[in-house]
C-alpha cells in the first residue's frame, strides 16, 4: 500500500487510521487484508488492514517489520498486562481490550467474570477472529467467550451481526463486582456490551458527592449511578429510563446491593415527559449534572443553580425553600427538553 507524498506525516507518527485520500495507489488484495505501507519515497511504515471504499480505508495493527499477525497477538496480551496492573480491587467486570488505545483496532473486549465479549467492528479484525480468541483463552481463565458484534460501523463494513457464542457457552445474565458493589449483567439484548464499563470512575466520582443527596439518574438504564449514589450515602435515588426492562433492573440492582426498593423511585417513562411532570409539582433536584451513561456533554440539561437566580425572579421562593437535593445532568445533547429552563434562567445556568 503506497502512500500519497505529503499525506503520510499522521502514520509515521503512529497514528493507527489511513484515510482513503491518503492512499496513493492500491495493490491487488482482498478487503480485510493485512499489508505493508509504504510512503512515496518507498519508505517502510508499518503494517495495516484495508477496506477498498471506506473512508478509512486502513487501520494500522503495527509499525514494525515483525510478523503483523504475531504483533497483533502481542497487543492483546500486552493489554491484559495492562489491565492486571489497573483495574481496582473488587472489580471483576471490565474494559480489557479498547481498539486503537490498545493498538488493535476494530475491537472491543469486555470482562465480566470468568467471560468474556467480544465486539469486532471491521473486516480486517474479523478475519483476525481466530486469533483474538485463542489468545483470550490462552492468557485467561476464560468459561467462554460471547460476541455481541452489531454495530453501525460493522454493517458500514459489509459485515452482518453477530450475537451469540463464539467458545463455550455460559449463562446469558452474569453478576459481577464493581468496586465491591454488585451488578446483575445481561449479555443479550442489553446495550453496549452489557454494561457501560467506561463510565465506571464517573461512577465512583458520583459516590464521592453523593452523602445526603436526593439524586434524579436520568436514561438510567440498568441503574449503575443508582447504586453508586446509594452506597455513597444519598438519601433517596429517582431512576428513569424509558425502557420498562431497564428500570426492572435497575430495581433489581439496587435490591441486590442491599438497599430499599420501596424507598427509591422507579420510573419506566420518558425523560421528558418525567421532567415536565417534575415541573408542574414544583418538585427540583439540585446539584451539578443529570446521569446519562454516554458521557457526552448536554446543553439543555443544564443544573437549576440557586445562586444564579436573582432575588427578584419569580420563582426565587421556590429556589430559596427547595430542599438540599442533588441531580447529575445529561451529558447528551437534546436528552431533556428546553422546558427544563425557561429563558433567563437557562442562560444564566449556562453561564
Amino acid at each position: 500500500m503506497v502512500l500519497k507524498p505529503e499525506r503520510d506525516k499522521h502514520v509515521r507518527n503512529r497514528h493507527p487510521w489511513v484515510f482513503m485520500g491518503a492512499i496513493e495507489r492500491y495493490p491487488n488484495f482482498n478487503d480485510g487484508d493485512i499489508l505493508p505501507v509504504v510512503t512515496a519515497k518507498g519508505e517502510f511504515v508499518g503494517y495495516g488492514y484495508f477496506h477498498k471504499g471506506q473512508s478509512i480505508s486502513g487501520r494500522m495493527v503495527s509499525f514494525t517489520d515483525a510478523d503483523p499477525t504475531e504483533t497483533v497477538a502481542s497487543s492483546i496480551m500486552q493489554a491484559i498486562t495492562l489491565r492486571r496492573q489497573t483495574v481496582p480491587v473488587e472489580t471483576t467486570a471490565y474494559r480489557l481490550i479498547n481498539g486503537e488505545g490498545d493498538n488493535v483496532p476494530g475491537l472491543i473486549v469486555d470482562v465480566y467474570g470468568d467471560v468474556a465479549v467480544l465486539q469486532i467492528n471491521t473486516l480486517g479484525m474479523e478475519k483476525l477472529k481466530t486469533l483474538i480468541i485463542d489468545t483470550l483463552l490462552k492468557a485467561l481463565p476464560l468459561k467462554a467467550v460471547y460476541e455481541k458484534s452489531n454495530t453501525v460501523i460493522r454493517r458500514k463494513e459489509g459485515l452482518p451481526e453477530a450475537d451469540g457464542w463464539a467458545f463455550g457457552k455460559a449463562e446469558p445474565e452474569v453478576t459481577v463486582q464493581e468496586y465491591g458493589l454488585q451488578f446483575n449483567v445481561s449479555l443479550r439484548g442489553s446495550q453496549k456490551t452489557g454494561f457501560f464499563l467506561d463510565q465506571r470512575e464517573m461512577r465512583q466520582l458520583v459516590k464521592r458527592y453523593a452523602a445526603g443527596k436526593t439524586v434524579l439518574n436520568c436514561f438510567s438504564y440498568t441503574g449503575g449511578f443508582s447504586v453508586y449514589a446509594l452506597s455513597g450515602g444519598a438519601l433517596r435515588v429517582d431512576s428513569v429510563d424509558i425502557s420498562e426492562t431497564a428500570v426492572a433492573a435497575a430495581r433489581k440492582n439496587v435490591v441486590l446491593n442491599g438497599f430499599s426498593e420501596t424507598e427509591n423511585g422507579f420510573f419506566a417513562q420518558d425523560v421528558s415527559s418525567f421532567c415536565k411532570s417534575q415541573r408542574r409539582l414544583r418538585f427540583y433536584y439540585f446539584g451539578s449534572a443529570c446521569i446519562r451513561q454516554t458521557g457526552q456533554r448536554c446543553q439543555k440539561c443544564q443544573p437549576r443553580l440557586p445562586r444564579h437566580q436573582p432575588d427578584g425572579d419569580a420563582d426565587s421562593a421556590c429556589w430559596r425553600n427547595a430542599p438540599d437535593e442533588f441531580v447529575l445532568f445529561a451529558h447528551r445533547p437534546a436528552a431533556v427538553p428546553d422546558y427544563c429552563f425557561s429563558g433567563r434562567k437557562r442562560r444564566q445556568a449556562q453561564r
